[in-house]
């Protein structure tokens, strides 16, 4: 078995340190599903927890709150009949603890035109060239639509 130690930045000044294992290098599969409640995973893009992955609700809500919108400007019309979470803090708090993982690009910052765009589009279905042209930043990590894929994947555990 593969075992890596993934450290996650969940805000200032908070880490949180796990083992994963890491079935990748063995069958190409991902074993990580940490949840906050018994129904919901925690690091995962269905910001309102309604248990679907949406470009409309999740993707919208993401976007919104990196550029920095919140309140009822964050929440209106954005939030699924079936939301768990409805509260602007709550969402708010949904996506803060994502910390660096909604850094899609790798670049070490999240940023609503290129981490929040890249989730924006592979919600909706966008892929390939497609999902990355004009988006990425001359200084990411991930840089080809795969890597991105790839990335954006770890965050849609089975829900």
């Amino acid at each position: 078995m593969f075992w890596n130690l993934v450290q996650h930045k969940m805000g200032i000044g908070r880490q949180l340190f796990l083992f994963r294992w890491m079935p990748e290098l063995e069958n190409g599969g991902s074993n990580l599903t940490i949840r906050d409640t018994e129904s919901n995973p925690l690091y995962t893009i269905d910001i309102d927890g309604n248990n679907q992955y949406d470009a409309l609700s999740d993707g919208l809500l993401l976007l919104r709150a990196l550029f920095g919108l919140e309140g009822q400007s964050l929440t209106a019309g954005a939030i699924s009949p079936d939301a768990v979470y409805t509260e602007s803090s709550e969402i708010k708090s949904r996506i803060d603890s994502l910390g660096d993982l909604a850094d899609i690009d790798g670049n070490g910052t999240v940023n609503a035109l290129t981490d929040g765009l890249l989730t924006l589009r592979y919600l909706l279905g966008l892929e390939g060239d497609t999902l990355i042209n004009g988006v990425i930043e001359i200084d990411a990590i991930r840089k080809s639509a795969s890597e991105i894929e790839a990335h954006i994947k770890t965050l849609m555990p089975p829900l």
